[in-house]
């Protein structure tokens, strides 16, 4: 996975999201990569709330929203 995300990086990727059973020791792992920014899920999430959470997320970051008022937006839901 490092490999692929090194290609992203390099083509430009800005944000990577992971909905994993251990986000935080994934973020750990790729810290080393650099990626300008993470969102990570700190516990395991039912992918229909990862889903519902990614929906809002988008919607409101393609709206114009910062960054981080598009992930509070998205909390909240």
């Amino acid at each position: 996975m490092k490999h692929g995300l090194k290609k992203a990086i390099e083509s430009g990727l800005h944000l990577a999201i992971f909905n994993s059973c251990d986000g935080l020791g994934l973020a750990e792992a790729l810290e080393d990569l650099h990626i300008p920014q993470v969102i990570v899920m700190r516990e395991p999430v039912p992918d229909l709330v990862a889903q519902e959470f990614l929906k809002h997320f988008l919607t409101e970051f393609s709206n114009g929203q910062s960054l981080y008022s598009a992930l509070r937006e998205a909390r909240r839901l």
